[in-house]
């Protein structure tokens, strides 16, 4: 039992979060190589252990017993799990099915939205790189078009950002693409204000949501979104391939299922679009019934101090970062743009090769990337990582200033 949680698990003190012996024992529950600092869970999150756990025990029941699994334990399981990730979402089950991560979510979106000549499709200029692959096939075998939706470089307000969608559109519009938090730069967009928008134009929208699961307090039928795709693997802290697609009821018959099998353990057969997912054969199942093991430990824990703790890293990052290079961010931090990252433009230059010499001479594992012809660094902590992390990548990034 950690030393914070009390007998039944739920959190007997309240974390402070600045205070770094009270959360130095929280690292002891993730294993990250020793070699590494890992300052990138927003790319590939570090599972935690007891849910790393939970699944090798599921694996093994799969493994050692085959038929009594997948016949007589896996349909409720299932039913059982997604239940769990659906409490936790905002949405009830029906709506919900488990796919690897939020890439095949988008194809299946990108599969299932009837494009037609003509059509165009909104991105915007910091759309995920798989995501906009996704969708410029989609165009291409359809006659559409994509029309990309300019995040400024310097926002200062949510109308602004709205607008800009708005203006984006027009009379051939059918669907908008809107990360609920950008990958590249973090931001949180306002996408409950984006739909309203785009559903006042009749314009169908996806809201990309890798990073949102646990990084906000998520309400997806609150959104008024069409579709919503997510990964687990990132802030939630479940397994790697582990995520889920969101359909709105209205939507459901118009699904295109990638692959189809059973659906169903015979002699069943799916009943809806969500259980052509059930049974695809020997499928792997184990990531997605750990789920539940992650929900339920931040939960106890709180998500509430949870974010705390990591929204006080991130800004301790930014601060760090911002007085030592003397750049800029996209937004304020104070107005609700940014959650549990920090990015930070990098000064003037070409910073092609920081990433790697980071990683090649300090060992630093973290994420610099060009938007816009600007070179910015980005900051994602978990639990497992601490103030003295980050004070150890300024001092090795100050190295590599001019």
């Amino acid at each position: 039992m950690h030393k914070f949680l009390s007998e039944d698990g739920s959190a007997s003190t309240s974390l402070d979060a600045k205070n770094e012996q009270h959360w130095q024992s929280f690292a002891d529950e993730f294993t990250c190589r020793p070699d590494t600092v890992y300052l990138n869970h927003g790319s590939f999150g570090l599972a935690l252990n007891a849910v790393r756990q939970r699944r090798d025990e599921i694996l093994r029941d799969m493994e050692v017993q085959p038929m009594d699994f997948y016949l007589r334990q896996m349909e409720p399981m299932l039913f059982e799990a997604r239940q769990s990730l659906a409490a936790f979402v905002g949405t009830t089950a029906e709506n919900l099915a488990f796919v690897d991560n939020a890439t095949y979510a988008m194809n299946v979106v990108a599969d299932s939205v009837a494009l037609k000549p003509g059509d165009e499709v909104l991105l915007t200029d910091q759309t995920y790189g798989a995501v906009r692959r996704i969708w410029e096939r989609a165009v291409q075998k359809a006659g559409a078009t994509i029309v990309e939706v300019q995040i400024p470089l310097q926002i200062e307000s949510q109308k602004q950002v709205v607008e800009a969608f708005v203006e984006s559109t027009s009379p051939n519009t059918k669907v908008a693409i809107i990360s609920h938090i950008i990958s590249v730069s973090g931001l949180i967009l306002p996408a409950k204000e984006i739909c309203a928008a785009m559903r006042r134009l009749r314009i169908q929208t996806c809201v990309d949501g890798p990073h949102a699961p646990l990084q906000l307090e998520l309400n997806i039928d609150d959104l008024g979104c069409d579709f919503y795709t997510a990964s687990c693997h990132k802030w939630l802290c479940a397994p790697l391939g582990t995520g889920f697609l969101y359909v709105a009821p209205q939507h459901h018959d118009k699904v295109v299922e990638p692959v189809l099998g059973w659906g169903r353990l015979q002699p069943k057969l799916p009943a809806s679009w969500d259980q052509e997912q059930f049974w695809l054969g020997t499928r792997n199942v184990a990531g997605a019934l750990a789920i539940p093991a992650a929900i339920e430990y931040f939960q106890k824990l709180g998500l509430d101090q949870v974010r705390s703790r990591l929204r006080y890293l991130a800004a301790t990052a930014e601060h760090m970062l911002l007085e030592a290079l003397g750049t800029n961010t996209i937004a304020s931090r104070s107005d609700g743009w940014y959650g549990l990252m920090a990015h930070v433009a990098l000064p003037v230059g070409d910073w092609s090769n920081l990433q790697n010499d980071l990683w090649e001479k300090s060992k630093i594992e973290i994420p610099v990337w060009e938007i816009n012809d600007r070179w910015w660094i980005r900051v994602s902590c978990h639990l497992y990582n601490s103030t003295d992390q980050l004070e150890f990548l300024l001092a090795e990034l100050t190295k590599h200033l001019p």
